[in-house]
């Protein structure tokens, strides 16, 4: 019986840097920007939805503001608490994972094109998700009680993720 040679994969057998194929999905810069950008394109779009509905469902029927006072100000006070309490649990958790990563481009220096590390995606979306939360809880208290404070919060939040997006420096800025 004939021995059938193997059948060699060009990228397994390739050994020369340049020729090496590019990370797919989030392993790459591209792809992490772009699941970013999504998050942001989703939020905008709630945002300026919410603003049409809102806008639409209202009328031109006069609301009471003594009637929406206590739920907003209730929904105010929960967003204005989650917003801090959010920023110091990123602070924490991007701390403790900076020392991985710092001790990942230790061991293996990074260059464009190269696959990221594990814990700089990691870093990207939690704080991405973090934010992306804020914003759809100022959607829904911007559509329970119409406040403008409300749909200000997610705006901001919106332009927030859009300046989230990483960069090419970003990884050596983290």
């Amino acid at each position: 019986m004939p021995e059938s040679s193997p059948i060699k994969d060009p990228v397994l057998s390739s050994t020369s840097p340049a020729k090496r194929p590019l990370p797919n999905g989030l392993q790459n810069l591209g792809g992490l920007r772009l699941v970013v950008k999504i998050m942001g394109g989703y939020l905008l779009l709630a945002v300026i939805g919410a603003w049409i509905v809102h806008a639409f469902l209202s009328g031109d029927e006069p609301v009471d503001p003594a009637d929406t006072a206590g739920v907003a100000s209730a929904l105010l006070l929960a967003i204005g608490l989650m917003i801090p309490l959010e920023s110091v649990a990123f602070l924490a958790v991007r701390k403790s994972l900076r020392k991985t990563l710092a001790l990942e481009l230790a061991e293996t220096a990074y260059l464009p094109g190269d696959p990221l590390p594990r814990t700089f995606v990691t870093i990207c979306l939690i704080g991405a998700a973090l934010t992306l939360g804020v914003g759809f809880f100022g959607v829904v208290i911007y559509l329970i009680s119409g406040s403008m404070v409300a749909l200000a919060i997610a705006a901001l939040a919106t332009a927030l993720l859009f300046v989230q997006i990483p960069s090419d420096d970003s990884l050596r800025e983290s």
